[in-house]
């Protein structure tokens, strides 16, 4: 269902924006962070706001661990 979803967006043109960023380290092998002013904005010129983006990070793997982005709305014409 999430690979449905995000293959959608990619073809769509989706590319995502931020504007900052807070990291947090948990001591150890892994950190994370919160992203602000995060944005998508597609081929056709619609834009989205972000409303939350936070991930985990895993420093040993220097990747990705869980990634979380939410909309409170729909993309729109800039």
């Amino acid at each position: 269902m999430i690979a449905a979803f995000a293959g959608r967006q990619w073809r769509r043109g989706e590319k995502l924006s931020h504007r900052g960023l807070t990291a947090g380290l948990n001591g150890g092998a892994a950190g994370g962070g919160y992203a602000s002013n995060v944005r998508a904005s597609f081929a056709d010129g619609a834009v989205q706001p972000m409303a939350e983006a936070k991930f985990a990070y895993g420093c040993a793997s220097h990747a990705f661990t869980h990634v979380v982005i939410i909309s409170a709305k729909a993309a729109a014409p800039a």
